[in-house]
């Protein structure tokens, strides 16, 4: 049975990439970076509105956002270094975890 079967192992299973497939993949990642900057600023704007309530904590600025925490801290980071957002210099504790952590307001003087 299988001295009937008959591979060529000479042609290539896949071309390379054309030009064009490149110069698609570069205006995808384009389009991705422009989504992910919409993106960050529709969350600076939700954060902002957030924190003009009150005080908060990243683990409840991602359970009023409904994201990770790990998101609310990267986006929070950015939110302080354009001053806009800044350490209250209280902390609150964690209910589940019982850690202490940092609250975060709008700056006073922003």
């Amino acid at each position: 049975m299988s001295e009937n079967l008959q591979f060529d192992f000479s042609v290539p299973c896949v071309a390379p990439a054309a030009e064009p497939v490149r110069a698609q993949a570069r205006r995808t990642r384009k389009l991705g970076q422009i989504a992910a900057g919409l993106h960050r600023s529709t969350l600076w704007r939700k954060m902002l509105a957030i924190y003009a309530q009150g005080a908060r904590t990243d683990a409840e600025m991602a359970l009023a956002l409904g994201i990770e925490r790990t998101t609310v801290n990267a986006r929070r980071a950015e939110l302080v270094a354009l001053g806009k957002v800044e350490d209250s210099k209280q902390t609150r504790k964690n209910p589940k975890s019982h850690v202490e952590n940092t609250l975060w307001q709008l700056r006073k003087d922003a």
